[in-house]
């Protein structure tokens, strides 16, 4: 499947994970009080290791998507010069909100990759969350997550209701 052309819209029942849709629900929603913080900023990161996204990790077309994703229709499509131009922006646009990003099926293992996609995200509101699904563990234990959640691999779609 081109993962480039999927979308967020809702896809037919998917059965077999329903443990795991209530813990990393948990995770999602809950204050992580009972773990420790990944850093001092305002966001925790939710790291997941399971079957395979962002094949190659490149921050400014992230930066971008994001904030195409999260901007008003009439600053959609602006161009940026450059990636700091372009992460001052996504800052200004997050600041102060509290948000849910999936960074979905991540490749790199270089944490150069994360520091340099990661600044815009320490404006957010406390309780934001960052879940990183990956195949690869050496990116979070560099993050500090030893312990990932890892998905089961056994799933089954219904079609139709």
């Amino acid at each position: 499947m081109n993962r480039k052309y999927q979308t967020s819209l809702l896809q037919p029942d998917i059965f077999g994970r329903q443990d795991e849709k209530e813990f990393l629900l948990k995770k999602l929603l809950g204050d992580d009080d009972d773990e420790p913080k990944v850093n001092q900023y305002n966001f925790s990161i939710v790291p997941i290791v399971g079957v395979g996204g962002i094949d190659e990790f490149d921050s400014f077309n992230i930066s971008k998507i994001i904030f195409e994703a999260t901007t008003t229709e009439e600053k959609k499509g602006r161009e940026f010069k450059d990636l700091n131009l372009l992460q001052e922006a996504l800052r200004d646009q997050l600041s102060g909100k509290r948000i849910l990003l999936v960074l979905d099926d991540v490749w790199s293992e270089n944490i150069e990759d994360w520091e340099t996609l990661v600044p815009p995200f320490h404006a957010v509101a406390p309780g934001s969350k960052i879940s990183i699904t990956t195949r690869k563990k050496q990116l979070l234990q560099q993050l500090g997550n030893d312990n990932p959640y890892h998905l089961h691999k056994a799933i089954t779609r219904r079609f139709g209701k």
